[in-house]
């Protein structure tokens, strides 16, 4: 679909027509990734190009075009052009987290703020505007078994992700609500720690790396001093939007009321 004008023009018309008759404010494209998981060298030109065709066809109709970029280095310097790229699109979303993924063998952060901000650096280096880059932040967490509940620091090793919760239905996912489902059992003994603006919880043989309404709201803060373009989080859905553990969507609520103090 990217590898030839006729089918990004093709793409971009049907993307434009879609827009258009839903109401919708704009595009936002995460493609994971160019150049990896089959893909070809040619991609990371042939993505820039597919923006610049679907940001021609959008903007005449006041339509914003975005795009999601992943935390690898690697891919920074293969898949993606990074001053290519702020000169077409509106903004470029960092999803900047799962630092460690469900899969590790160790405990680890999913969302270490010094992380972030090596990342953070990274872009900019590579030509991105920090005007430009807005700030992905979780609101789910990740879970693991620990291979010896007494060894429970980061960096301990695990057996394998935890389990699903009702919710997510996915091993080593859960949504905030269902954190705080797990952390606020009292028989589970769950110990919780903030470190590098985000969160950790052990008990019962379970670690899990989560965020709580402090540290994103250090992250949102973060974000406002580095003069960025603006936060997003993923997602709205895994934040806690029934209110079953105090407000509605306090992770959310959490980065606004920063943002509003600005």
């Amino acid at each position: 679909m990217a590898s030839t004008e006729e089918s990004r023009k093709s793409f971009a018309n049907s993307v434009l027509r879609f827009l258009v008759y839903y109401g919708f404010d704009g595009l936002d494209m995460d493609w994971e990734y160019p150049t990896a998981r089959g893909g070809i060298a040619a991609d990371a030109e042939n993505y820039v190009a597919l923006l610049k065709v679907i940001k021609e066809a959008i903007s005449p109709w006041g339509l914003t075009l975005t795009t999601a970029v992943p935390i690898d280095d690697a891919l920074l310097g293969t898949a993606y052009d990074a001053s290519a790229m702020a000169e077409i699109v509106d903004y470029v979303h960092l999803m900047a987290y799962d630092y460690v993924p469900s899969t590790s063998k160790v405990t680890g952060l999913s969302a270490p703020l010094s992380a972030i901000k090596n990342t953070v650096s990274n872009w900019i280096n590579a030509g991105l505007p920090a005007k430009k880059m807005i700030l992905g932040i979780p609101s789910y967490g990740r879970n693991y078994v620990l291979e010896n509940e007494n060894k429970h620091d980061i960096g301990d090793p695990v057996l394998n992700a935890g389990l699903p919760g009702d919710y997510t239905s996915e091993d080593g996912f859960l949504a905030y609500y269902e954190v705080m489902q797990i952390v606020n059992d009292q028989f589970l003994f769950m110990e919780s720690v903030e470190i590098d603006g985000t969160n950790y919880a052990y008990g019962s043989g379970e670690w899990i790396t989560y965020e709580t309404e402090a540290t994103v709201r250090t992250k949102a803060q973060y974000a406002i001093d580095e003069g960025l373009g603006g936060i997003m989080m993923w997602s709205v859905d895994t934040d806690d939007f029934q209110g079953l553990y105090g407000k509605k969507f306090p992770l959310l609520s959490a980065i606004n009321d920063v943002i509003k103090k600005t």
